[in-house]
């Protein structure tokens, strides 16, 4: 067989090895989803898409994998071929963030950034703009600025304080500290406290429950010294709930709402209520003075409940419509008012622009309610309730205007100015006001 020359192999070199490169592994998902990565998600809740990555402090945010060296190569004649070497990659940190050997870890609770080669820990998230379906729902440890409007279906919830400089509409902002929003509030639910907002739910319905069960003893005894005893005391206590005290069972139920709301398996309060005064249950009282076992137990969860609850935080709003407004300290309206909202605070509610209107709903607050103008001339009913201690003022009031303080309750009648509600020391409720 003939050998082609193309067959001889005159000499061979030795190919170089690369490097490795050095490889900075992130832990968290710092890239934006393409648009192929979109198509391929069919079930997706596109508002929780770009959700927030965040850490706490001392958590890994980064590992550098140190690379290989490669090895030289030679070509065909002997010579020294040399490898492109890679380059080292080094860490670099700024603001809220720390190296300790080959690891980036968070100096402080925040959202975690890799810009420009660099790693931050950021304890601030900012939007530049609206918070829309575009952005995805805002879930995040540290303090949220929002330089636009939170928009219809979306949800805004941090740790941190909320400042919101535009609207809110058809949405949903909860912090576990303070919130600002600069412009209207329309058929949105807004609550500062975090788990305090609902333990100060169940603080009210308690202290509703004990002062209707107080008021149900008396009006039974009472009953009972007419009557010389003629009737049992649970066919008394039955017959009152029914016709005096129907709200009892209003209350119970609105308790079952946040029942075992801290974790607790078992409610007692729950189940003595149940036994004792709903349905059919007042029958088989022996004795009014039961109740008594009943105030006391509520009692005694007041002071745990109320020993839970952390630092108040506050709620500013300049205008709301339609709107569920909470805060486990106190809210502050500083811009036209309110339009049939419900506004509930732990403290106060303090109406600061002397034009502000309060228009149907209810403000609720424990110790005062100031107002500028309550009411309309149409006679629209708005409720403004404190405690028993708390006061309530107002500039102008119209008629149809609800006045309550702990359990007493009045109506204005007529156009007043320069309102002042609150009880006296007899426990009835005073209006000082003038007329016209």
């Amino acid at each position: 067989m003939k050998m082609e020359w193309s067959d001889i192999l005159v000499a061979k070199g030795i190919p170089f090895i690369e490097d490795q490169h050095d490889i900075i592994d992130i832990k968290f998902n710092d890239e934006a989803l393409t648009e192929e990565m979109l198509d391929e998600m069919q079930k997706v809740d596109f508002k929780n898409l770009h959700s927030i990555k965040e850490v706490k402090k001392g958590d890994t945010i980064a590992v550098r994998h140190s690379g290989k060296e490669g090895k030289d190569g030679i070509n065909i004649f002997g010579k020294l071929v040399k490898r492109p070497k890679a380059k080292k990659k080094l860490l670099k940190v700024g603001q809220g963030a720390l190296i300790k050997g080959n690891t980036v870890i968070a100096g402080l609770e925040g959202k975690p950034v890799y810009k420009n080669g660099t790693f931050y820990v950021f304890p601030v998230h900012e939007v530049m703009g609206d918070v829309d379906i575009a952005n995805g729902n805002i879930d995040f440890i540290g303090e949220v600025i929002i330089h636009g409007s939170v928009k219809e279906g979306m949800e805004v919830k941090a740790h941190g304080k909320i400042a919101i400089d535009n609207n809110v509409a058809g949405a949903k902002v909860f912090s576990k500290s303070d919130i600002n929003i600069q412009k209207n509030i329309i058929s949105s639910e807004i609550a500062a406290g975090g788990e305090d907002v609902e333990i100060l739910n169940r603080i009210d319905c308690l202290d509703k429950m004990k002062d209707s069960i107080r008021e149900l003893i008396k009006a039974a005894d009472e009953i009972k010294a007419l009557t010389n005893n003629v009737n049992k005391d649970g066919e008394i206590v039955k017959l009152l709930i029914e016709n005096k005290y129907k709200n009892i069972p209003k209350i119970f139920f609105k308790m079952l709402k946040y029942k075992c709301s801290d974790g607790e398996e078992k409610n007692e309060i729950i189940d003595i209520i149940k036994n004792k005064l709903i349905g059919l249950g007042p029958i088989e009282i022996q004795s009014v003075n039961e109740l008594y076992k009943i105030v006391e137990m509520i009692e005694d969860k007041l002071k745990e409940l109320n020993k839970n609850i952390a630092l108040p935080v506050d709620v500013n709003i300049s205008y709301c419509q339609d709107s569920v407004i909470k805060s486990s300290g106190s809210i502050y309206v500083n811009g036209k008012g309110e339009y049939v909202s419900d506004i509930l605070a732990k403290y106060e509610v303090i109406f600061t622009n002397e034009n502000a209107v309060a228009r149907g709903g209810l403000i609720k607050a424990d110790n005062k309610i100031q107002c500028a103008e309550v009411g309309s001339e149409g006679g629209v009913v708005t409720k403004l309730q404190v405690a028993k201690k708390g006061h309530i003022f107002a500039k102008k009031a119209y008629q149809n205007t609800v006045f309550i303080v702990g359990s007493r309750e009045f109506v204005l009648d007529t156009y007043s100015r320069d309102v002042h509600v609150y009880l006296d020391t007899h426990g009835d409720i005073s209006v000082d006001r003038l007329n016209g």
